[in-house]
Formats: structure tokens, C-alpha cells, sequence
């Protein structure tokens, strides 16, 4: 059967898509659709050998699941020994009522990942915070950068991919954020 004109530019389409990545894999990048964030979390928290700290942005618009598979994952590897802190970044501070908030910090704890809420609001409104992709990001075992990336226009988690980086100036950027969010 010939193929159509228009599923052959799709291909070449699709071909073209599956290049660049190709080419992010060279440069040490990885990136990965919101429909394979159970599979990024099974894989990074299942192979995961000392823990790391991660970002998540509480925007106080909208509510998330705290009973994710893939908060769920990183649970599990803090009961296995992994060291793993979870910095909540909140924009205003009347976001530490939110009840996915409380929920989430004490599955967390629970779990024996350490918690804190950092308000970031005059960070922000000074444009102080270099940006990554996004605020949501995580380093793990010191070697890998997890940024999600997010979208108006993207699934109900709101993020249009997930980008892993091994890079050292990635990892060291990341460590960066982190040490001013800490401040």
C-alpha cells in the first residue's frame, strides 16, 4: 500500500523529533513526556543510592495528588535509607493552609524525607531566583538534575516535559538555586 503524502511528513515529522533527542542524549539530556513521569520515578528512585533534595512550587492554583506514584516512589526510598529532602516553595504565605500542602508534608515525614517550607515571594518579585526550566526541579545522587518543565497548555499535572541533565554546569546551576533558596 503507498503511503500517503501526508503520513510520510509526518514521519519525516516523527524522524526529526526522534533526531533531536538523539542529540540531547549526546549532550548528556534526557527528556521525557508528562505520561512517563511513573516511569522516570520508578527508574530514578529504584536505582537512586543516596538521595537528593527536590523543589515543589506550591502556586496556589491548583491542587495535586501528595498520593502521586511518583511522590509515592520517592516515600519508598526514603524508608530504604535514602537521604531525601523536599523544599516547598511557596509565592504567598497563605498558601501554608493548602490541604494538599499539610497532606503531602506529613506523608513526607512519615516517610523520613525531610521537609521545609520556604517562602519565595521577595525572591520573585525582586527576580532574584536564576531560573532553571522551572522552580520544580530535584538533584539526585549529586550526578543527575530532574527539571520539570511547565506549560499552560499541558496535562492536569501542568508540566509539558521533564528534562534530566548530567551535566556539571546543570548540576552546578541547580546547587546554586538551592543554596540561594536556603538563604
Amino acid at each position: 500500500i503507498p503511503s500517503s503524502r501526508l503520513f510520510d511528513a509526518l514521519r519525516q515529522a516523527s524522524r526529526s523529533n526522534l533526531s533531536r533527542l538523539q542529540s540531547d542524549e549526546r549532550k548528556q539530556i534526557l527528556t521525557f513526556m508528562p505520561s512517563q513521569l511513573d516511569d522516570l520515578g520508578n527508574v530514578l528512585f529504584s536505582n537512586m543510592q543516596k538521595g537528593g533534595i527536590c523543589t515543589l512550587v506550591v502556586s496556589g492554583r491548583g491542587k495535586w495528588n501528595p498520593r502521586s506514584y511518583y511522590f509515592e516512589a520517592a516515600r519508598q526510598a526514603a524508608s530504604r535509607g535514602r537521604d531525601i529532602t523536599r523544599l516547598f516553595l511557596l509565592p504567598h504565605r497563605q498558601y501554608r493552609g493548602d490541604t494538599s500542602l499539610r497532606e503531602h508534608i506529613v506523608m513526607d515525614n512519615d516517610a523520613g524525607i525531610k521537609t521545609d517550607l520556604l517562602l519565595i515571594g521577595d525572591l520573585l518579585s525582586k527576580s532574584a531566583v536564576p531560573m532553571l526550566q522551572g522552580l520544580d526541579f530535584g538533584i539526585w545522587d549529586d550526578s543527575v538534575i530532574c527539571n520539570a518543565a511547565r506549560c499552560s497548555n499541558t496535562d492536569i499535572s501542568g508540566f509539558s516535559e521533564w528534562r534530566v541533565s548530567s551535566r556539571p554546569e546543570d548540576l552546578q546551576h541547580g546547587r546554586d538555586v538551592v543554596a540561594l533558596l536556603m538563604s
